[in-house]
């Protein structure tokens, strides 16, 4: 017995059987829904069952609430199809072209670039290709070099030069935004110039630019102290920090723009910005 699967509201439909969960027999028939630890305790793959009924399966129950069940919510990692299903979740379309699979490979070369870091090359078989898709977040690669110091010391530049690159990509993206506040900043302030409304909205950009690097250049979490005990499991103490680690610095940063004048407040939140990046760019 099989049941028949449509996604909403992209309309594509799949086979499930009885002991397929809607995310194996989605991946099976090539639809890829949003999905990443596969075992109910992330939330990724939440989605909605519009019509039919499901096993929810196995799952933490801070994840899937009974309120969201209640509104037909369930994680389709572990919910099981016990009828024909009609269900509203994201699709990742650019991969749709890409087969799930597992290919065997050897290592071909380890090379040890650091004490903490090695580059290793693995090659497949000749009649094998590997097909993916290439991404990292927006400022990945700030956090993954300020958490890994062997990888920092393998560039030949100074450590604030590394991150400076880093944030390149960032920058223009969130002064950028910053910018197109703009005209939603010269209608709030009411009597202020343009010139004025376009500081006010850079320094924004900027400010969300600095609180960024604030959480991106922060040290992680420290598994060696001790720990508490939580539904998800020990957590470091250090981790219930990190809830408002950038937010400071935009509180910081914000400040100014709310208790002096627009164009002086502007002035002093890119003053305070500057000195604060300057220090997130050079500190350990």
């Amino acid at each position: 017995m099989t049941y028949r699967i449509t996604i909403k509201p992209s309309n594509n439909t799949f086979e499930a059987q009885p002991d397929d969960t809607v995310l194996e027999a989605a991946l099976r028939e090539g639809l890829v829904l949003a999905y990443s630890c596969r075992n109910g305790a992330c939330g990724t793959c939440k989605g909605k069952v519009l019509e039919g009924a499901v096993d929810y399966g196995v799952y933490q129950a801070e994840t899937l609430p009974d309120s969201e069940k209640a509104n037909g919510y369930a994680l389709f990692c572990q919910a099981k199809a016990l009828s024909d299903l009609v269900i509203e979740c994201r699709e990742i379309s650019a991969v749709k072209d890409i087969q799930v699979r597992t290919l065997p490979c050897r290592v071909h070369n380890m090379q040890k670039l650091a004490a903490d870091v090695m580059r290793i090359q693995l090659k497949l078989p000749a009649n094998e290709r590997l097909q993916f898709l290439a991404g990292l977040g927006l400022c990945s690669a700030l956090r993954v070099l300020s958490r890994t110091p062997g990888l920092m010391r393998c560039l030949p530049l100074e450590r604030w030069e590394v991150r400076a690159a880093t944030l390149a990509v960032p920058a223009v993206v969130l002064v950028a935004w910053g910018l197109a506040t703009a005209p939603a900043v010269h209608e709030a302030i009411g009597g202020t110039t343009w010139g004025t409304a376009f500081w006010v909205a850079a320094a924004l950009g900027v400010a969300a630019l600095t609180a960024v690097t604030r959480w991106m250049t922060a040290a992680p979490p420290d598994y060696l102290k001790p720990l508490v005990s939580s539904p998800m499991g020990a957590v470091p103490t250090s981790l219930f920090g990190s809830l408002a680690r950038g937010f400071d610095v935009l509180l910081l940063l914000c400040a100014p723009l709310l208790l002096a004048s627009p164009a002086n407040g502007a002035f002093i939140s890119l003053v305070l910005s500057g000195v604060v990046l300057t220090y997130l760019l050079n500190r350990p």
